[in-house]
């Protein structure tokens, strides 16, 4: 990462974290697995936030943060994945479940659609970073 996208970075960090003093993690979703360096990213930031309906409510609230090349979205209660945007409620609900860390700070989970009318709702593996962590999220993603 350049410095400029790097300082980039920090700053929507700072932004999401002074919106939602609640986060208890962020998570930085890596290419899927098996895609390699060349597939298709359709974000500059693909992030997951671990928090509370509270700071998912703030957060869509936060019209000034909504960016069209990021995309976040809040793990709360259970694995649903919820966009902090708003706007993805036409590509259906999401989960994250099965995270396995495989170094501090780095891991894998299963990505999946909520099955439409009783199909499997297949899923797949995808790797997250965990950029920031607050005090009570060292228990790791998920718990």
């Amino acid at each position: 990462m350049s410095a400029a996208a790097a300082d980039g970075f920090d700053a929507l960090l700072d932004q999401l974290l002074g919106c939602c003093p609640m986060i208890r993690s962020l998570w930085l979703v890596a290419d899927c697995a098996g895609e390699g360096r060349h597939g298709t990213r359709l974000y500059t930031w693909d992030l997951i936030a671990f928090a509370d309906p509270l700071s998912l409510h703030r957060l869509r609230r936060s019209v000034k943060l909504h960016r069209a090349d990021v995309r976040v979205r809040v793990l709360g209660d259970g694995n649903r994945l919820e966009s902090a945007w708003g706007s993805e409620g036409r590509h259906g609900v999401l989960s994250a479940s099965d995270w396995h860390e495989s170094n501090p700070g780095e891991g894998t989970y299963l990505e999946s659609s909520a099955p439409p009318h009783g199909s499997d709702g297949a899923g797949r593996r995808r790797k997250a970073l965990c950029v920031w962590q607050g005090i009570d999220a060292l228990k790791g993603p998920g718990s």
